[in-house]
């Protein structure tokens, strides 16, 4: 991984914006502060490589994927969450009568009630 400058504009920025604020994702401090997400990410990495930030939390996706949730200072790191189980898939029902199929209409078959 390549050192980045903690000392560049866009990087004090992101650290002046951890400070402000209790949590931030990736996301949500690239929307804030109208830096790509690119930098963003790269920056928070190695912010959190020199121990100024840590994972306070885990949120999920509208997918339902895990994201970190970083705070600025020492601490701990929140572990990651468990994987969430799969749904089973739906059973189909079971209708207790022949179903009428309206595709089948071109048929000379008289659906009798």
């Amino acid at each position: 991984m390549a050192d980045i400058n903690l000392k560049s504009p866009q990087s004090l920025r992101i650290q002046g914006y951890l400070e402000s604020v209790e949590e931030a994702s990736t996301s949500k401090i690239a929307y804030a502060l109208g830096i790509s997400q690119a930098t963003v990410v790269t920056t928070i990495a190695e912010l959190y490589r020199c121990g100024m930030i840590y994972v306070s939390n885990w949120d999920r996706t509208l997918r339902g994927a895990p994201f970190k949730v970083y705070k600025w200072g020492e601490g701990d790191d929140v572990p990651v969450p468990p994987r969430r189980p799969k749904a089973e898939p739906p059973k189909p029902e079971v209708l207790p009568f022949p179903r009428c199929d309206v595709a089948a209409s071109w048929l000379n078959t008289p659906i009798e009630v």
